[in-house]
């Protein structure tokens, strides 16, 4: 779908309305009675929770040395600050001046390193702990980006995902983490912050709206769809949230379950379990992923609010788990042939795709039905607890899922799961699955409907074959294929 340029303008006058209304008509909502301040404040917690953790519960040692590595590299962002913003940008190995080739992700990793810096302050028992001193710098640095660099009517050089996706959802982050400290001394740089996202990226449903985007990789207004539509909404929805604006909570919330709408042709989940991306690329591992954990920790933040998602939709993505996830999963590892190209990255190997999965999973466990609620436990346990070759807690995704994995595992009430045997076959991707109790055999073939395998971004540049009939053995040597696309001698 493209835009035409009157359809552009009318976008663009709207947006441009809503920047100096927006805060208005928040304020004015907030006088709702159906929503109550209250209400915003628990969203915002919630959303909070997933890295800082749920306050009620000692961390243990693996979280304490979490807080510690966070507080180390947070110093060593603050230490290697300019004293006083410039040309260059914030620090020095970011600059911010190549306007066509760098100037979106340096931004972006400069807001990363705020965000590290932002959990340091809020990070329970830190040596940063409510810094006031980084808190301030913080601030400047937030402040100097928006004014020179992300802003309204800044145009949108190199990848448009950076400028409409990323950015705004690392900003949206940190002003969560720091909003109560900074709401009454710093509301100017909350403001400017949330019109420079509402201007690129003004509604949870679209993408490449506004007229920056005339100058990035994809100028074209057009719909968002999969995984992208998850980030898109999540930048509504957590703007929402800051601004007390209860329509972009229920816009951003309403735009959420066409992800899990049943598709017949290109991206998304099929009645058969497949799931595709890139049109005929079967990625239920790693885009598929991104979509489950996207949607996962939105209807997570909004449970219990007046916002909460139907329980028709979390019932669907109950069904989509059982049948597009776990055939798919042995024994914590995501099958390789569902990964697409990530299977040549050797930081995103089986294991670590799978547990990834797990962790999506984890946001979806305290759902209205108990019984499926008690099954989906049952699954997760079992997959952490097989898995003997890479353990799910040596990496923490996010604190509150870490929380909730470690409840699981070692409550006795919740049990592990038979093997799954049967044959599970997903003729949308062309892929087959066999399953006994101590093996699973897989098949990997493609046809006029699926490609033979993806190759981009210099990602995967030998895959070749793995579409022709491949044949994968899942047994108890759980190390087996880790590794291998990154290394073998093609």
């Amino acid at each position: 779908m493209y835009m035409t340029k009157k359809h552009r303008l009318n976008t663009i006058a709207l947006s441009m309305l809503f920047l100096f209304t927006g805060n208005a008509y928040a304020e004015k909502n907030t006088q709702t009675p159906q929503y109550l301040p209250s209400d915003f404040e628990q969203v915002r917690e919630n959303w909070a929770e997933n890295y800082l953790g749920n306050p009620a519960i000692t961390f243990d040692q693996t979280l304490k040395n979490m807080v510690t590595s966070t507080n180390n590299s947070a110093q060593k962002h603050w230490d290697n600050m300019t004293p006083q913003p410039n040309a260059s940008g914030i620090w020095d190995d970011l600059p911010l001046i190549d306007k066509d080739k760098t100037l979106g992700p340096n931004i972006r990793s400069s807001y990363q390193r705020l965000f590290t810096m932002a959990k340091a302050y809020r990070l329970r028992d830190g040596n940063l702990e409510n810094n006031q001193l980084m808190l301030n710098d913080i601030m400047t640095a937030m402040n100097y980006i928006n004014q020179n660099f992300y802003f309204v009517n800044q145009l949108e050089y190199g990848n448009w995902w950076q400028w409409e996706l990323a950015i705004p959802k690392d900003i949206h982050n940190i002003l969560v983490l720091l909003f109560d400290d900074i709401k009454d001394n710093y509301q100017t740089i909350i403001t400017n912050h949330l019109n420079a996202t509402r201007y690129f990226t003004p509604d949870p449903t679209h993408l490449g709206v506004s007229p920056g985007a005339a100058e990035s990789t994809n100028p074209n207004y057009r719909e968002s769809t999969g995984g992208n539509r998850t980030d898109n909404a999540q930048v509504v929805l957590i703007r929402g949230m800051l601004e007390n604006n209860s329509e972009e909570i229920s816009q951003a919330i309403a735009a959420l379950p066409a992800v899990i709408e049943y598709v017949s042709e290109g991206d998304g989940y099929y009645t058969d379990g497949s799931f595709l991306q890139h049109s005929d690329i079967a990625y239920n591992g790693t885009y598929g992923n991104v979509l489950l954990g996207g949607l996962g920790i939105q209807m997570n933040a909004v449970a219990g609010s007046p916002w909460s998602m139907d329980s028709q939709t979390i019932s669907a993505v109950y069904n989509i788990i059982n049948q597009s996830y776990e055939p798919l999963l042995y024994k914590g590892a995501m099958m390789d042939m569902v990964n697409g190209r990530s299977i040549s990255r050797s930081a995103e190997q089986n294991h670590d795709v799978g547990l990834n999965i797990v962790n999506s999973m984890l946001f979806y466990t305290n759902g209205p039905d108990s019984d499926k609620n008690k099954q989906l436990s049952s699954l997760i346990k079992t997959q952490i607890t097989d898995d003997t070759y890479q353990n799910f807690f040596d990496k923490i995704y996010y604190v509150s899922t870490y929380q909730a994995a470690q409840h699981i595992v070692n409550d006795p009430t919740v049990s592990l799961k038979d093997p799954l045997i049967g044959n599970f076959s997903y003729p949308s991707m062309d892929r087959v699955v066999h399953r006994r109790n101590d093996w699973a055999f897989a098949l990997a073939m493609h046809s006029y409907r699926i490609g033979n395998y993806e190759c981009m971004n210099g990602e995967n540049l030998k895959g070749w074959f793995t579409g022709d009939g491949m044949t994968y053995l899942y047994n108890d040597q759980l190390d087996h294929y880790t590794g291998y696309w990154p290394t073998v001698n093609a």
